[in-house]
């Protein structure tokens, strides 16, 4: 998703990084629930992802389909990634 990223009024602007989600050949119920609370609790600006987000050599299309579960609520909610 292409946003422009701003600071907020107050000259803030808030980062959350999720590291090592470790997802298996799909990623958990459990995770992304997880992912979207702590989303909907902080409210970030940006929120990057990084370490080992596959537990395993997992195939290119599961990858894929782990990384669109894992921002489906970003891109919902259109806070950039």
């Amino acid at each position: 998703m292409k946003q422009t990223l701003r600071f907020r009024p107050d000259g803030k602007f808030k980062v959350l990084v999720f590291s090592d989600v470790h997802a298996a050949d799909t990623l958990s119920p459990r995770t992304q629930q997880a992912i979207e609370a702590v989303v909907q609790k902080e409210g970030p600006d940006l929120v990057l992802f990084n370490g080992d987000l596959n537990m395993q050599p997992v195939s290119a299309e599961e990858v894929y389909e782990n990384t669109r579960a894992m921002t489906a609520y970003l891109e919902a909610h259109r806070i950039p990634w």
